[in-house]
């Protein structure tokens, strides 16, 4: 006896599944429009119609799967662009809020992929900036691209300040501004600071503007406002200590209300068996001295450094006159010494010997920026000892 299967009934199964498997699937509505389709059917005016298609009103609470895979919230017709559409005219997108510790926090968002975006919560310890921020696969970035880091640079260079009006005059109220350049910016926004008092000529206050580094050099400014003691000019520069971040400088700022001409001595007298380091002549912002050494190479030298250090070494262009007497010669050249730091002496040009009896040197120093030309003159009699004098000019 042969055993009879029934194969109509199984084939009929096998098409429903397999229709099933294709079939379009809807919640709250008997018409999908995608593979997956939620009418939200929050109210009569927004449910889905039995058989037309909905309207816009009708679709502001549905959720749909499309077979392309796009979804749409809001609508049943998301753009084939996007992998995501929400469409709706009273509602918005509320994304993650996160508190950053800083600009390459990756433990409050664990191993952030590149392009994720959050709204950071600005709070006293943590990134100082509320908004949204991505990830650049490196540091958290706001949506200008702006760099959220601490604003650093690498030098400021004070010598290089400007003050604009530039002269200051003693009694009359000042607004102006006071240009910093600076070097290695990291491109970081910074806020404004908090107001700093001039020395030298008091009176003035210095205030840092915000704004954003550029990534290299550029410049910072303040404004300065207030009413200068005393007359610009030489004698009369208002200074500002000023402090960015890790970088400090101090600039010496502000002409004479009678233009840049003046005039200024000083002299330094004094006798011994040889240079005293310790005698030191002073003016402007420069200081002179003799050297002690009795080298072949350096002498007892002309030497000159620098009233107060900067950022960074400042090269000068020197004039040198010589006209020695015994043991030497004459004659005129120029040569160049870069100056950074307080007391860090440098040789002007060639030296007198020890044994010269007497000699002479005129040196003119040139400083552009501040347009200021000295002239200082060495002199020397006696040999093995004697006098030793220093004059030094001041035009400004």
């Amino acid at each position: 006896m042969k055993t009879k299967y029934c194969t109509i009934p199984l084939v009929v199964l096998l098409l429903g599944v397999s229709t099933a498997l294709f079939a379009q699937t809807g919640i709250n509505t008997k018409k999908p429009y995608g593979v997956f389709h939620i009418d939200g059917a929050s109210s009569v005016e927004t449910t889905n119609p039995l058989h037309d298609k909905p309207t816009i009103l009708q679709q502001s609470d549905d959720f749909i799967v499309l077979e392309s895979g796009s979804v749409g919230v809001g609508t049943i017709e998301p753009h084939a662009s996007a992998i995501l559409e929400l469409k709706s005219d009273k509602k918005g997108i509320l994304i993650p809020k996160v508190t950053l510790q800083n600009a390459t926090d990756i433990v409050t968002v664990k191993d952030p992929e590149k392009g994720l975006m959050v709204y950071n919560k600005k709070v006293t310890t943590g990134l100082q900036y509320e908004g949204f921020v991505y990830w650049d696969g490196q540091q958290w970035k706001t949506l200008a691209n702006d760099v959220l880091a601490q604003p650093k640079v690498t030098t400021l260079h004070c010598n290089e300040a400007v003050l604009s009006p530039a002269v200051l005059k003693s009694g009359v109220p000042y607004v102006g501004y006071l240009t910093i350049p600076y070097s290695g910016g990291n491109g970081a926004k910074y806020e404004e600071g908090s107001p700093l008092s001039s020395f030298g000529n008091g009176g003035l206050v210095a205030t840092l503007e915000s704004g954003q580094l550029t990534r290299g050099n550029g410049k910072l400014t303040y404004k300065v406002v207030g009413t200068p003691n005393n007359d610009g000019g030489e004698t009369g520069r208002a200074v500002f200590s000023l402090v960015f971040g890790e970088q400090h400088c101090v600039a010496l700022v502000g002409e004479s209300p009678s233009g840049n001409s003046g005039f200024k001595t000083e002299k330094l007298v004094y006798t011994g068996s040889q240079p005293n380091l310790n005698q030191v002549l002073t003016i402007g912002r420069f200081q002179f001295r003799y050297n002690t050494s009795s080298s072949s190479t350096s002498g007892w030298g002309p030497q000159i450094a620098l009233v107060n250090s900067v950022s960074m070494g400042e090269t000068y262009q020197i004039g040198v006159d010589r006209r020695q007497g015994q043991g030497g010669s004459s004659g005129f050249y120029t040569r160049e010494v870069t100056l950074s730091s307080r007391n860090d002496f440098q040789f002007m040009g060639n030296s007198m010997g020890a044994g010269d009896v007497a000699g002479v040197f005129t040196y003119y120093v040139g400083d552009v920026a501040h347009k200021t030309l000295y002239k200082v003159t060495f002199y020397h009699a006696g040999n093995g000892g004697g006098v030793y004098a220093i004059l030094a000019e001041q035009y400004y």
